[in-house]
């Protein structure tokens, strides 16, 4: 088979690039900086290809600007960052998620297909099957973070599920507007980490404070034996 070059996207979810674009914001304001000086404001020790593969996704999230002179952070990362409305920032994030080519082919055409067929999808386009992982781990985290749904932008209709997302945690509703409680729609909560990882935890009756202090003795179990990269 014949394969095509596919398009190019970012290695990392949105919910990191915000993050690494804010310690750039948080050092150099809107300052032209070189490359260099800019990976190193974003946490990496010199200009590697993990700090350019990382300025590429910020490239391509139109989070920051290249110009003869440097780099910068850009308008729209700045009205993520520090907008003058919740509307503002929702409009600015769902711009910066569906920059990159593929990220809107995708949420145009694979919204709601599972992870296997988006890879498989990718993979006929010529994707290795490690790309194909790491861009479907990219594409899921971004769509949360800029809420954005199989129609890219439909609220729920009067009397479905849904979603909201406050501090970076979904939580997932049942009818009328409160929590699912346990003979309806299970709560979820979501939350968007660094490197495409997307921690989601579900809910299944009702949840006291009790539950969550059982889980945090669960989590911290689950942090010891976690591996350490």
């Amino acid at each position: 088979m014949a394969k095509h070059r596919s398009p190019a996207y970012p290695a990392t979810g949105l919910s990191e690039a915000i993050e690494r674009v804010r310690r750039l914001f948080d050092k150099e304001k809107r300052t032209l900086v070189q490359p260099l000086v800019a990976a190193t404001d974003l946490g990496y020790k010199s200009l590697n290809g993990p700090s350019r593969t990382m300025l590429s996704a910020l490239k391509k999230y139109g989070l920051i600007e290249e110009l003869k002179q440097g780099l910068r952070v850009s308008d729209l990362a700045v009205a993520i960052l520090h907008p003058t409305s919740e509307e503002q920032r929702l409009a600015a994030l769902r711009e910066a998620a569906v920059r990159p080519d593929l990220f809107r082919e995708l949420q145009q055409t694979h919204a709601n297909g599972s992870n296997d067929n988006i890879a498989h999808f990718l993979i006929q386009r010529g994707f290795s099957a490690q790309a194909a992982t790491q861009a479907v781990t990219a594409f899921r985290d971004t769509m949360v973070v800029a809420k954005l749904d199989a129609s890219g932008n439909n609220p729920p209709e009067d009397g479905a599920e849904s979603e909201v997302t406050t501090m970076g945690t979904t939580i997932a509703f049942g009818k009328a507007g409160a929590p699912a409680a346990s003979n309806a729609a299970p709560v979820s909560l979501r939350w968007p980490l660094p490197g495409g990882v997307i921690a989601e935890l579900r809910f299944t009756g009702p949840v006291t404070k009790e539950h969550f202090d059982i889980l945090e003795r669960y989590l911290a179990i689950a942090k010891e034996t976690a591996p350490t990269v």
